[in-house]
C-alpha cells in the first residue's frame, strides 16, 4: 500500500486499526505514456489515486475537432470521472496517461464495501468533492472576469507543480486559448522580467553608491519611495492621455474601436518620449556627479 494515499487521508481521518483493512480495498495500476485510464462512452470502474505521473482528461470539440482540456492529474492527485464512476454510467470524456503513471485503484463494488466497512472514510472523500468544486467554481469564475494573462499566472501559482510536469501547449488547452498565445505571454513576462532586472537593479546599486555607511538606510527608502510614485505618476499620465485621446477621437465621429487604438497609441509614444527623457536626464546627471 502507497504512503502517499494514506498521509492524504490522514489529514481528515484517523485510521489506526483500519489501515490493514483499508488497503485490502486498493489495487496499484501502471500506465504507460499514452495510455487511456477511460475513454469517452465507457462506464468508469474505478476510483483512482495518481502516486506518480501526469494524465489529462478531456473532450473533442465536436465543432472544430479539438482536444480541450478538462483537468489536469498529478503526483497526489485524483484522476476519476466522479459522475461515472458514482453512477456507473458511461462518461462524456476521456483520461489518459501524459507520462508513465502509476495508480491505486478501487472498483465501485469495492469503495461501497469499504464505505459500509469503515464509515469515517466518508468525511475523507466529502473533503475530495468539496475541494473539486471549489475548483471548478473558481475557474468557471476566472474564466468570466479574468483576461488570459491573469488565468496563467494565476495557474501558475495555483498549480505550480502541474506547470512544472505539464507541456505548454496542455495547460493553453486548460486556460482555453491557443498555444501559440500563451508563448506570447511567457515571452512578454520574461521580457519584463529582464528590463526589471537591467533597469531595477543598476538603478538601485548607482542611487545607493554615494551615500555615507550611516545615510544607507535613509537612501534606500528615497529610492524606493522614488520608484513607487514615479511608476504611478508615470501610469497616471500615460492613462489620462490614452482617455483624452480616445474621447477627442469619438466626438470627431471615429469609430470605438480606431478611437481606443488612437489613444493607446498616443499613450505608448507618451510613455516612449518620457523613458527616453528620463535615459537623457539620468546621463547628464551621472556626468555632472562625475565631473564633481
Amino acid at each position: 500500500m502507497c504512503p502517499q494515499l494514506l498521509i492524504n487521508i490522514c489529514k481528515y481521518v484517523k485510521l489506526s486499526t483500519e489501515q490493514k483493512l483499508f488497503a485490502t480495498f486498493w489495487t496499484e495500476k501502471t500506465l504507460g505514456k499514452g495510455d487511456y485510464l477511460l475513454r469517452n462512452g465507457e462506464v468508469c470502474r474505478t476510483d483512482n489515486f495518481v502516486v506518480q505521473g501526469a494524465l489529462k482528461a478531456f473532450y473533442i470539440n465536436s465543432e472544430n475537432g479539438k482536444e480541450e482540456i478538462l483537468y489536469l492529474a498529478i503526483d497526489e492527485w485524483w484522476a476519476t470521472d466522479i459522475e461515472s464512476f458514482r453512477k456507473q454510467k458511461p462518461s462524456i470524456y476521456s483520461i489518459q496517461a501524459i507520462s508513465d503513471t502509476i495508480l491505486l485503484q478501487i472498483r465501485y463494488n469495492s469503495f461501497q464495501d469499504m464505505s459500509t466497512q469503515i464509515p469515517k472514510l466518508e468525511r475523507f472523500f466529502r473533503v475530495i468533492l468539496e475541494n473539486y468544486l471549489g475548483s471548478l467554481q473558481r475557474r468557471i469564475i476566472l474564466n468570466n472576469v479574468s483576461d488570459a494573462e491573469e488565468r496563467y499566472f494565476h495557474f501558475l501559482k495555483k498549480y505550480s507543480k502541474i506547470a512544472e510536469k505539464v507541456p505548454q501547449y496542455l495547460i493553453a488547452s486548460y486556460l482555453g486559448i491557443s498555444a501559440e498565445f500563451l508563448s506570447r505571454i511567457r515571452k512578454k513576462a520574461l521580457l519584463g522580467a529582464i528590463g526589471m532586472s537591467i533597469a531595477y537593479i543598476p538603478g538601485t546599486i548607482a542611487s545607493m553608491s554615494g551615500a555615507k555607511p550611516e545615510e544607507t538606510g535613509l537612501a534606500s527608502g528615497l529610492v524606493n519611495t522614488s520608484y513607487q510614485v514615479g511608476s504611478a505618476l508615470g501610469l497616471a499620465i500615460i492613462v489620462a492621455i490614452s482617455a483624452a485621446i480616445t474621447n477627442i477621437e469619438k466626438t470627431s465621429g471615429t469609430t470605438d474601436r480606431m478611437a481606443l487604438y488612437s489613444g493607446f497609441q498616443t499613450a505608448f509614444l507618451a510613455a516612449a518620449f518620457i523613458s527616453i527623457l528620463a535615459v537623457i536626464t539620468a546621463a547628464l546627471s551621472i556626468k555632472t556627479l562625475n565631473s564633481k
